[in-house]
């Protein structure tokens, strides 16, 4: 691929690219769905078949897509064991990212701590200035954002790394959790909150709660999936 073809794929949210991830990670096209190329050029239409090929092929690298061989690309089947082996993964790398951050001295100005999320006081005012609360799409989007800034700020690339593929593959399954399990809306902001307030020790034992509730849903989720 070259620089420019790949710099149009990396583009805004409307880029070829972006459109077939969210059409896999949202479920628009159910697990083990055999991506036809031409079924693809007609939901995204006008849209030229080798850019398809190029977001594709880019999707099977991060492992949010299968390929395979003769037969083509495919959405990926969620096993009971891989979405356990990923809230498992993703457990490890924040509580050891937040134990980095734990040994920091904040005050020197290394470690920065924005507010991801309206602290939990404030959310039903925030709620009435913005017509609602935040939609299941936003909540997902703001779960990945605060995991991958938390290894981010710890200064471990490879952390970094994992967590972008992880938020990835789970995209589809958080959005299932936010009708599997009560109250995530406050459960994320109480994350955020945490984070924000630089309240490290608390927000590790959260992070193993949340995790905790996953794994309990377990069951509920691989019937919806």
């Amino acid at each position: 691929m070259t620089q420019d073809t790949e710099d149009n794929t990396e583009g805004g949210g409307s880029s070829v690219y972006e459109q077939v991830r969210e059409l896999v990670q949202t479920h628009g096209l159910p697990p083990q769905t055999h991506l036809m190329v031409e079924h693809i050029c007609i939901i995204l239409d006008p849209c030229p078949r080798q850019e398809i090929y190029q977001a594709l092929w880019r999707l099977v690298q991060e492992g949010v897509v299968v390929e395979r061989p003769e037969s083509g690309f495919f959405t990926r089947h969620f096993s009971n064991v891989e979405v356990c082996t990923l809230y498992e993964e993703n457990k490890v790398l924040l509580d050891r990212s937040l134990e980095i951050l734990e040994a920091h001295d904040v005050a020197n100005g290394v470690v920065q701590y924005p507010q991801l999320f309206v602290a939990r006081e404030d959310k039903a005012e925030k709620a009435g200035a913005t017509g609602g609360p935040l939609s299941q799409k936003d909540l997902v989007r703001i779960t990945g954002e605060l995991f991958l800034h938390i290894v981010t700020q710890a200064g471990r690339s490879d952390f970094t790394e994992l967590v972008v593929m992880i938020n990835q593959r789970l995209a589809y399954i958080r959005l299932c959790e936010c009708t599997l399990i009560e109250a995530v809306d406050e459960e994320v902001a109480h994350l955020c909150h945490l984070y924000h307030r630089n309240e490290i020790g608390k927000l590790r034992d959260a992070v193993a709660q949340y995790h905790l509730t996953r794994f309990k849903t377990i069951p509920r989720l691989m019937a919806v999936l």
